[in-house]
């Protein structure tokens, strides 16, 4: 019985992969792989998500979601979703990554009720850098992110999480965060000018820096066999600051989630 479970399993996280895979393409690349062989971990994870159309929006969007992540001796080299880079530095409980990313910006036809007249947000190539520090159960960490090209600009993410396992297979983390963006980032996805005022009916609104959103996320990997889980994540953001008072914001709470089957050697 155990064996036919795993071979349903097995199949349908081979078509869930195959949907999923093209969207994380798109997303960037980061993570980590369970077990590994000689110092290598893989990770195909596949599923579908739910999330709001753009950031502001009060539609919500349902779409394959997935990874292929890489991690080579504990983050010496990794690939994924978190981009393409190393952990350099590793002392005690301390450790600090940089890595190589892209944010796809926003299109005008993610949602053309709302975004009507905004036009696109060019796509972003991104250098960044990430530390973690372990204190007892809790984790410390910020994440900094500055586009190097394209529109993106600068953000920091400061958050604070723990993981804990409810059962011999369940494990659940979750973590709550705050990110602040400077002024280039605001202006471009939650700025608008007197142009965009005049094509989209909104009225102009200068965006600055500042925090943009708090928020806290909740993650559950439940463990079957031979490499193979079931896996499941909300998250829920609020939109505050400028990003809040925007025109572009139709709902400052923002909430997602997603489920998928994973299979790491």
């Amino acid at each position: 019985m155990q064996n036919q479970a795993c071979r349903s399993v097995s199949v349908l996280g081979t078509v869930l992969t195959v949907l999923s895979l093209p969207a994380a393409a798109a997303e960037g690349a980061a993570g980590a792989g369970n077990g590994g062989r000689s110092g290598w971990d893989v990770t195909l994870d596949g599923g579908v998500g739910v999330a709001p159309r753009y950031e502001g929006s009060n539609r919500a969007k349902v779409s394959p979601a997935g990874s292929a992540d890489i991690v080579y001796d504990q983050g010496t080299f990794f690939a994924g979703n978190g981009g393409i880079g190393t952990t350099p530095v590793r002392l005690g409980n301390f450790r600090l990554a940089t890595a190589l990313g892209y944010n796809g910006g926003r299109l005008e036809k993610d949602d053309r009720a709302e975004l009507h007249g905004l036009g696109n947000v060019k796509h972003s190539f991104l250098v960044g850098a990430a530390a973690t520090y372990t204190l007892g159960f809790l984790e410390f960490g910020a994440t900094a992110a500055r586009g190097f090209t394209g529109a993106y600009g600068t953000t920091v993410d400061f958050s604070m999480g723990t993981e804990a396992p409810v059962t011999e297979s369940l494990t659940l983390s979750g973590a709550v965060h705050a990110k602040w963006a400077d002024d280039q980032h605001m202006r471009h996805f939650f700025g608008v000018t007197p142009l965009q005022a005049a094509a989209s009916g909104k009225r102009a609104f200068d965006a600055g820096a500042g925090f943009q959103a708090v928020g806290f996320g909740l993650d559950g990997v439940y463990a079957l066999c031979g490499g193979w889980a079931l896996t499941g994540a909300m998250g829920s953001d609020w939109l505050i600051g400028d990003a809040g008072k925007s025109p572009v914001t139709q709902r400052r709470l923002q909430l997602s989630g997603r489920l998928g089957v994973r299979y790491s050697f």
